[in-house]
């Protein structure tokens, strides 16, 4: 099987996964359900070590996956065995505990926060940056990136992120 294949099918599998936990009922016509995808593929594999092979950058929406979009256009097609795919059911279980009931707001925030974070990691490992000076960096850079957007009625605090950059590295 080659490995693109082997992506898609472990891609299929976690979209099953996710519509059997009532978590998301992908609908390919849907920007909406095309964005949470994009974040929870992001936060399964960087928050939660499941394995997916997407690599990610940082777009308008918050981390971007090109070659994931491409997968979930062919997931109507594909057919595969999905039964040889497994997944750790405690790693899946507390990645649905933690994307439980969160909005698509909520989901690009915290992938964008995680994002910004291992991005800027570097600059704690070499001693260049206190992990407090680290974590007001994000912060800033959060806010700038996402500071336009409206969670709950309001914009963004510095509350909010410095919260889910706390639960982001308890993970």
């Amino acid at each position: 099987m080659k490995r693109e294949d082997k992506r898609l099918l472990k891609l299929a599998k976690f979209v099953k996964l996710l519509k059997e936990a009532k978590i998301h009922d992908f609908k390919i016509k849907s920007f909406e359900s095309r964005l949470r995808l994009q974040k929870y593929v992001y936060i399964a594999k960087e928050l939660f070590g499941m394995s997916l092979d997407y690599p990610f950058n940082l777009y308008l929406r918050g981390p971007y996956s090109p070659t994931l979009a491409d997968d979930y256009y062919r997931l109507p097609t594909f057919e595969g065995d999905l039964s040889k795919v497994r997944y750790g059911k405690e790693k899946f279980e507390k990645f649905k505990e933690f994307v439980k009931d969160k909005t698509s707001t909520e989901l690009e925030i915290i992938a964008t926060t995680h994002f910004v974070w291992k991005s800027n990691k570097h600059l704690l490992n070499s001693g260049t940056y206190s992990k407090e000076r680290l974590e007001e960096l994000v912060i800033r850079k959060v806010l700038n990136l996402k500071g336009d957007l409206i969670v709950g009625f309001k914009r963004p605090s510095e509350d909010l992120v410095r919260e889910i950059l706390k639960e982001i590295q308890n993970i």
